[in-house]
Formats: structure tokens, sequence, C-alpha cells
């Protein structure tokens, strides 16, 4: 049911799964963001920070594209227990995702993603490309946002070639090659 949207209920298989997992994920970064604005800044917590929206912005799409508009919770939640949450649109959680890829795409390294194993640039671009792809196609999506996503797309792109054959690439040994943009 839940890859074809059909009968689905909160305790149909997978759905609560995925639920939970973003939100832990986004609860998470809340509280990188809290620490990030009261702990020693050092020279590398802005690219921390980046990495961490880049982390939050990819869990808010997952949901989004299972379940619609889905709360956005971006406060550290510490000191009371909170069971209800507004519900936000569609178009406010794909407005959420762009400002944090735009925050992240601002401070993220370049290294190469194979060699360092953390969110870069173009991971970012490529994140960023599928958004404005996706919301391009929704009713409240924007005229520009194809070419947008083009535009990002060729960012991420950056004239990587494809260095494996298909049938290769995802052969073990092969996992983290030139064009791996990210990989969890």
């Amino acid at each position: 049911p839940l890859s074809n949207y059909a009968s689905l209920v909160p305790s149909s298989n997978n759905v609560e799964e995925l639920y939970v997992s973003c939100y832990s994920q986004i609860q998470s970064v809340n509280k990188v963001l809290y620490y990030s604005t009261i702990t020693e800044q050092t020279s590398n917590l802005n690219v921390l920070v980046g990495e961490a929206r880049f982390l939050r912005a990819n869990a808010y799409f997952l949901l989004v594209q299972a379940y619609g508009g889905v709360p956005i919770v971006n406060d550290h939640i510490v000191s009371t227990e909170n069971t209800s949450f507004n519900r936000n649109t569609e178009e406010e959680v794909y407005n959420q995702i762009i400002e944090d890829l735009n925050a992240s795409l601002a401070t993220v390294g370049i290294a190469n993603y194979a060699t360092s194993g953390k969110v870069n640039k173009r991971a970012v671009n490529d994140l960023l490309a599928k958004v404005y792809l996706t919301r391009g196609y929704q009713s409240y999506g924007k005229p520009a946002d194809f070419s947008t996503a083009a535009t990002f797309a060729d960012a991420a792109i950056a004239g990587q070639p494809l260095v494996l054959p298909f049938d290769q690439l995802f052969k073990p040994g092969n996992d983290l090659n030139a064009e791996t943009i990210f990989s969890v």
C-alpha cells in the first residue's frame, strides 16, 4: 500500500517508520542548530551547521513527498512534551526545505564526497534541483521552478563525466566513485 498510496492508515506497514525516522533526524538537527548558538564558536562551526541543515531539508523532502503537508518543527524541544503539532501546507514545507538548502549551500565545503564523506555544494545543488523540479509540478509551483531546477542540476553535475558502465555502478567496491553525489 505504501508504494501505491492505497488504503493507507497510520497503522499500515512502514508508514510510521518513515515518519518517525525523519522527525528523529529533524529533532537531531534542531539540537545542532540550538547548541551551535551557545557553544564555543570554531572555524568550522558554520560548515557543520550547513551540513545539518541539508540533512533536515532532506528529511522534510522525504516527508512532503510521502505525506504532503506535514508539521514544520524547527524548535529544539526539551522541557515539555508536545503530542500535537499543526500540519503545515505542502507549499510551506517546500519553502522550509529551500530555506534550509540555501543556507546550507552558502556554508558547506566543496570537497568530493567520495573522499570526504561530507555534505558538499554538489549534494546541496542536487537536492535543490530535485526540490524545485518536484515543486514545479504542484499547483503552487512557480513558473521559474523548472529553469531553476535545471540551473541547480547543472551545478550538481559540474561537468562530471560518467566513469562506470551502469551495470558496474552498484557492484561491491564501486560504491564511492567519482559519480557519487551523496550516500547514506
